[in-house]
């Protein structure tokens, strides 16, 4: 299938990183009925409010440009070469506290967890790494490669301050905490509208509805909106998004993975002064079953309060010396 807006060579599918990740299967929601949109959006303070829409063809892009890195899994260090320069030139031990994390943490990590969210954060909020860095301190020098300094980067973004963060839907960890159908189509739609069409910084959404998170970072979307032939209160929407994808191993790029991930529903909607208000949705398609669960927004121009889960990895002497 062709997409629109982006090159043959940006043209990624889904099954290139799979390699990466071993992703679930999960039954299908019992009912696709349309689902009335939600009056208060919770923490997604910059999209109150309902979504208006017209027929026809629209799009929306981001001035930030995310970039991909390794997704770094939990289970293992990949990332020595890089905490081990670190150290060196720091004083620090980084990479003995993440050892010691691995060797005492009280539970087996799954073969898809890792650090997923921190490169998405890291990709929006910090500037790509494109040349390796040489850093010299107190005599000591040491030069560190695109991927140590992405490596780096992805650790300083754990933990995000929630001051510059929000959620909308709610994240299914397969415990019933989240529904397979989580965020409605409707509620989906209005952060296509807010954060690319109106604020145009890119946002995070996990692309699967199942327990395992994959956060990936769009930037960029086209969609048609187009009206029922039968009932002129609904309307089907067809909408490309422009994702980013990390990489499945620790490679010394800036290779931008940048697939176009397809998505179908259908919005109820009734007139109003500038268009249709939208009061309901469901997912159709293929996009019954796969559809994003949880989006996470982020404010790249305030201040950017983050740090690492590892207490030796200084954000600070990053920002000194690696930016």
């Amino acid at each position: 299938m062709d997409f629109p807006g982006r090159s043959l060579a940006a043209r990624w599918t889904i099954p290139v990183l799979m390699t990466a990740c071993l992703f679930s299967c999960g039954a299908p929601p019992s009912t696709n009925a349309l689902r009335p949109y939600p009056r208060e959006l919770g923490s997604f303070s910059m999209s109150h409010g309902p979504a208006i829409i017209q027929e026809g063809e629209f799009s929306g892009q981001a001035v930030i440009r995310p970039w991909s890195g390794y997704w770094h899994p939990l289970s293992r260090i990949d990332a020595r070469s890089a905490l081990e320069k670190y150290d060196r030139l720091s004083g620090r031990a980084a990479l003995a506290r993440e050892e010691l994390r691995i060797t005492t943490e009280s539970r087996p990590f799954q073969p898809w967890e890792g650090r997923c969210d921190a490169w998405a954060f890291a990709s929006i909020l910090q500037p790509e790494p494109l040349v390796p860095k040489v850093v010299e301190v107190d005599g000591r020098r040491e030069v560190f490669s695109v991927a140590e300094q992405k490596a780096l980067w992805i650790y300083a973004h754990e933990v995000v301050d929630p001051s510059i963060r929000g959620t909308v839907g709610e994240r299914n960890d397969g415990n019933g905490g989240g529904a397979f159908e989580d965020i409605s189509p409707a509620e989906f739609h209005r952060v296509l509208q807010v954060m690319l069409q109106g604020r145009r910084v890119p946002f995070i959404m996990d692309r699967d509805p199942r327990p395992p998170v994959w956060n990936t970072p769009v930037d960029g979307a086209r969609w048609t909106i187009r009206r029922d032939p039968v009932r002129a209160d609904l309307f089907h929407v067809r909408a490309w998004i422009y994702a980013v994808f990390p990489y499945d191993d620790d490679r010394d790029s800036a290779e931008r993975l940048a697939p176009v991930l397809e998505y179908q529903y259908v919005l109820e909607a009734h007139p109003v002064p500038d268009g249709y208000e939208v009061h309901g949705s469901k997912w159709s398609g293929r996009s019954v079953r796969d559809h994003p669960d949880f989006v996470t927004w982020i404010d790249p121009l305030a201040a950017s309060p983050v740090r690492s889960l590892n207490v030796d990895l200084d954000t600070d002497w990053l920002r000194a010396r690696l930016q």
